[in-house]
């Protein structure tokens, strides 16, 4: 099967070093991947206003021909309503509604607060979704960690719960 792993940062206006940090801690080493596994590939793109991420959100899901799964990781700062920018809120049930496509296999939802938007997501029958529990926020440090090991072994072949035990425990 051919697989994308697709990394969207976002980030409102003040937190650029922090999209910058895990880009340098998380999308540079995963990317390596890459040279193991000839059927995956992996992009990103940043996303500093939310007509930037919704657009490209949907230009890959329209352009989805050339793989067979699509993986998607969310990196940013997150709310209980939903992705957090300078002027405006991307409402979860607005966000999930993007979601929507046969080939997603999976959304990592790599910020605080994310437990009502991976509710709604799995509801959207995304078959793997993955969030912090309550209202809990994440050091970041602990997230690029626990991104690095659950994609480093989920590529490796490993089953999703698999790779989320060896990343929680790999982290912890």
């Amino acid at each position: 099967l051919r697989k994308k792993l697709f990394i969207f940062y976002y980030y409102g206006r003040g937190n650029e070093e922090n999209a910058r940090l895990d880009y340098e801690k998380f999308y540079k080493r995963i990317s390596g991947k890459v040279d193991f596994n000839r059927d995956l590939t992996i992009d990103r793109a940043f996303c500093p206003d939310v007509r930037d991420l919704m657009k490209r959100l949907r230009d890959l899901t329209d352009r989805a021909n050339d793989v067979d799964e699509l993986y998607l990781h969310f990196s940013g700062h997150g709310s209980e309503a939903g992705i957090p920018y300078k002027d405006w809120i991307l409402a979860n049930d607005n966000f999930v509604a993007l979601l929507r496509h046969p080939k997603i296999k999976c959304c990592f939802f790599s910020s605080c607060q994310s437990a009502d938007l991976a509710r709604l997501a799995s509801e959207a029958e995304i078959p793997v979704v993955l969030g912090t529990a309550g209202a809990n926020d994440i050091e970041n440090d602990y997230a690029i960690d626990f991104q690095n090991e659950f994609y480093s072994k989920l590529f490796d072949s490993f089953t999703y719960k698999a790779a989320y035990e060896y990343a929680v425990t790999y982290a912890d």
